[in-house]
């Protein structure tokens, strides 16, 4: 490895780190990184020090190959990741939005939940994830952390999912029943009545994590 983009590529490939996840934890496009990766551009002293950040290893070593790796730290992914809040407009065409050039431009936050590099994050609205009954409870401006790639429908049965009703173009938090032949949405709070599915709503995601502030 003799130049800065050879390192860096190696480094990201040895976390088992895409172009994508470097570039949303940097702060940049993901085509920056080929860039860099590819010796074709410079990477700033400012985007040098969250790069190293990232891959977890020192500035000297990736300018000049000199010294150790922080290999103390654990591989990515099994500690935390960084994830984006979005809106919950957003949520409904995440698919579209984390395609986008300008994603760097979100807010991100710190999860410790193991998720995909499509996971994001949403802050809770409204009471109808309130529970009275003492058990599990979102309340509003908590917030949940979402991973997109849940696999089979049938295995959300009793999960905490974002979905979107076809009448809405906001996605809502919801615990997700089937009852025989028959589908609900959920919420934990008894004031609000269940909602039926029937082809009218899309699963979006699972709830992993839920983060509540209590300050």
């Amino acid at each position: 490895m003799n130049t800065l983009g050879e390192r860096i590529k190696f480094r990201r490939r040895q976390l088992k780190m895409t172009q994508r996840d470097v570039a949303e934890r940097v702060g940049i496009s993901a085509s920056a990184v080929t860039q860099w990766e590819s010796d074709s551009t410079g990477v700033s002293s400012e985007s040098l020090l969250k790069l190293s950040s990232v891959l977890r290893c020192s500035p000297q070593w990736l300018l000049l190959g000199e010294g150790e790796l922080d290999l103390p730290f654990p591989p990515y992914g099994n500690s935390y990741a960084q994830i984006p809040v979005i809106s919950w407009v957003q949520a409904g065409y995440w698919t579209e939005v984390i395609n986008q050039p300008d994603t760097h431009s979100l807010k991100y936050i710190d999860t410790s939940a193991k998720v995909s590099a499509n996971a994001f994050a949403l802050i809770v609205k409204g009471q109808s994830m309130t529970s009275t009954s003492g058990e599990l409870s979102i309340p509003e401006g908590a917030i949940v952390v979402v991973e997109p790639e849940f696999g089979f429908v049938d295995d959300m049965n009793n999960k905490i999912i974002i979905a979107q009703l076809s009448e809405s173009n906001e996605a809502t938090i919801k615990k997700f029943i089937i009852d025989g032949p028959n589908r609900y949405l959920a919420p934990l709070n008894p004031q609000f009545n269940p909602i039926p599915v029937n082809g009218n709503c899309r699963l979006i995601g699972q709830v992993k994590q839920i983060i509540i502030n209590l300050d």
